[in-house]
């Protein structure tokens, strides 16, 4: 069975982790599990672990799973910052940014990220 070219993402990493469209399921957890030894342990996760969420992610410039909350925070350009459930439903919707600028920076879009996720965690414990 063909891959095609998103199949997992890094739980570690703030982008999707990619495959070629041409290796074969075996080749792609071969290299999944190359990238998790190479960068020290990190956690990988499939699509198909997470259902429909592929379709969603699709053209996204910055991914980021949060596994205890199990959002999925998602960048796509200019200043929106989504937020799906591990079952693709968009759950959540925030403007990053400076709006007098054409799109948020990585900067702006990985430092909200970490400001969302501690509050979600937060949110939870209460």
């Amino acid at each position: 069975m063909k891959v095609s070219h998103s199949e997992a993402v890094c739980l570690d990493c703030p982008t999707a982790f990619g495959f070629e469209a041409d290796l074969t399921r075996e080749e792609a957890e071969d290299r999944a599990e190359m990238h998790r030894v190479e960068k020290m342990g990190h956690r990988l996760v499939t699509y198909d672990g997470i259902g429909h969420l592929k379709d969603e992610l699709r053209g996204a410039k910055v991914i980021s799973v949060d596994e205890d909350s199990q959002m999925v925070f998602a960048w796509f350009g200019g200043h929106g910052l989504h937020a799906y459930d591990f079952t693709g439903k968009e759950v959540n919707y925030w403007t990053i940014g400076d709006p007098t600028k054409e799109a948020a920076t990585h900067r702006e879009i990985h430092k909200a990220i970490e400001h969302l996720r501690i509050q979600v965690r937060e949110m939870g414990e209460q």
